[in-house]
C-alpha cells in the first residue's frame, strides 16, 4: 500500500494492489472523515521543504549545473553532492547582483595604530576608513621605509597576502607593478620636497647643516647634505636635503654644491655647518662665508663647526698605533678560532667549563 500526498494535506490517495492482473486501483479517501488511526501502519507524510533563497536568483539547467541570472557563472547544484552554499557565497560577492548590500567605504572603523616614536612599541586607538588611495600610499611608504626593491610588489607571496587582506571588501586592492611603484615613489618625493620647501620659505627657519663626502666602491664621489632645525613647537627635525654624486672633493666644488642646494630649497638663514677635519672643508666654508654673509649669525664667526666624532676617531686611531702588536695578536687569535668549525666548537666547550656567563663570542670584525 502506498500513500501519495498532493501537497495540501487535505485529501490523500490510498493505492492498493487488488486485481491479479497487476493493475492498480486508486481509492480516494478523505483523511478527515476516514481517520489516520483506522489505517494500519500509516506512512509518514513528508512536509514541503522550503527552498533556499538562491533559487530566486539562479536558473536550473539540464543536468547539475546552474546558471545565475545576472553574470552567467555556472555552478554544480546536486542536492546530495554540492548543495547551495557555493551559490549563496557567489551572490554575496557578485558585482552584478542588483540586491547587493554595498559597504559604505567612508564608514570609519576603530583600529590600533603604532606610534611613530622610535623605541615606543605602544599603540593608539584611531578611526580609519578603507581607501584604495590610502593603501597605495601605504605601499609606497613601506617600500621607502623598509628599503625594499621595487620588484617586491610582484612577488607571488605578497600578492596572495594582499588578496587575503582585502577579500572581505567589495572593492579589492590591485597591487601595482614595479614601474608604477617607482613612479609613485618619485611622485611622493616631489610632493614632500615641495611641502618642505614651502615650509622653509614661509617660516624662515634657521638651519644647522651637516655634510660629508666619500668615494664608493665604484669610484664614484658622493656628497650628502642634512638640515637640522626646530619648528614653532621647538621640536627638532632632521631632513636630508641632498644625496647626489659630486665631481671631486675639492673645497670650491663642495661649496658650490652646498650653495646650489640651499638656493633650491629656499634656505636663507644658516646657523652652523658641521664638517670633518679635511682641508678641503676649510675652503668650502670660506666660499660660503662670502656668499651668505647676510643670513649668518655674528657675521659667520661660528659657522664652521668641526665634527667631534671625527676628532675622537682620529685620537683613538693614534692611540692604537702604540699598541699595534697587541691588537695584531688578538686579531690573529680570533681568526684562528673562527677559521674552523671544530676550533669554534672547542672554544664553546672551554667557555662552558670555565662557567663564563657572557653569551657573546669572538667577533670576526675585530
Amino acid at each position: 500500500m502506498e500513500l501519495e500526498c498532493d501537497g495540501s494535506c487535505e485529501a490523500s490517495k490510498i493505492v492498493r494492489d487488488e486485481d491479479t492482473d497487476g493493475k492498480r486501483k486508486t481509492i480516494d479517501v478523505d483523511l478527515d472523515s476516514y481517520g489516520r488511526e483506522d489505517v494500519p501502519n500509516p506512512p509518514k507524510i513528508r512536509k514541503n521543504v522550503k527552498q533556499s533563497m538562491v533559487w530566486d536568483h539562479f536558473e536550473r539547467l539540464k543536468g547539475d549545473p546552474n546558471d545565475p541570472k545576472y553574470c552567467g557563472v555556472v555552478y554544480a547544484c546536486h542536492s546530495k553532492r554540492n548543495g547551495t552554499g557555493t551559490m549563496k557565497h557567489h551572490l554575496e560577492n557578485c558585482k552584478k547582483y542588483p540586491y547587493q548590500k554595498k559597504r559604505d567605504q567612508t564608514q570609519m572603523t576603530l583600529a590600533f595604530k603604532p606610534k611613530d616614536k622610535v623605541g615606543d612599541n605602544s599603540s593608539q586607538l584611531v578611526c580609519e576608513s578603507f581607501s584604495l588611495d590610502g593603501c597605495r600610499d601605504a605601499l609606497v611608504e613601506m617600500i621607502i621605509v623598509d628599503e625594499l626593491p621595487f620588484k617586491f610588489v610582484e612577488g607571488k607571496g605578497f600578492k596572495k597576502f594582499v588578496d587575503k587582506l582585502t577579500c572581505g571588501n567589495h572593492t579589492r586592492f590591485v597591487v601595482p607593478s614595479r614601474f608604477t611603484v617607482a613612479r609613485d615613489v618619485l611622485k611622493l618625493y616631489v610632493n614632500e620636497k615641495n611641502r618642505l620647501r614651502d615650509m622653509f620659505v614661509k617660516n624662515k627657519y634657521r638651519v644647522s647643516l651637516t655634510t660629508n663626502c666619500w668615494t664608493s666602491g665604484q669610484n664614484i664621489n658622493y656628497m650628502v647634505l642634512t638640515a637640522h632645525f626646530n619648528d614653532s613647537d621647538w621640536k627638532l627635525h632632521k631632513r636630508i636635503l641632498s644625496f647626489s654624486p659630486i665631481e671631486n672633493h675639492k673645497g670650491d666644488t663642495i661649496g658650490k654644491t652646498i650653495e646650489k642646494n640651499l638656493k633650491d630649497w629656499g634656505i636663507e638663514r644658516v646657523m652652523t655647518l658641521t664638517v670633518d677635519n679635511a682641508s678641503s672643508n676649510d675652503t668650502a666654508v670660506a666660499y660660503l662665508l662670502k656668499r651668505f654673509n647676510k643670513g649668518l649669525l655674528f657675521g659667520g664667526e661660528f659657522l664652521h663647526v668641526r665634527c667631534c666624532a671625527h676628532i675622537l676617531n682620529l685620537i683613538v686611531t693614534d692611540a692604537f698605533k702604540e699598541h699595534n702588536d697587541c691588537i695584531d695578536r688578538i686579531r690573529y687569535a680570533v681568526r684562528f678560532i673562527r677559521s674552523s668549525p671544530t676550533r669554534f666548537l672547542k672554544f664553546k666547550k672551554c667557555i662552558e667549563l670555565e662557567k663564563i656567563t657572557c653569551k657573546s663570542y669572538v667577533s670576526p670584525k675585530i
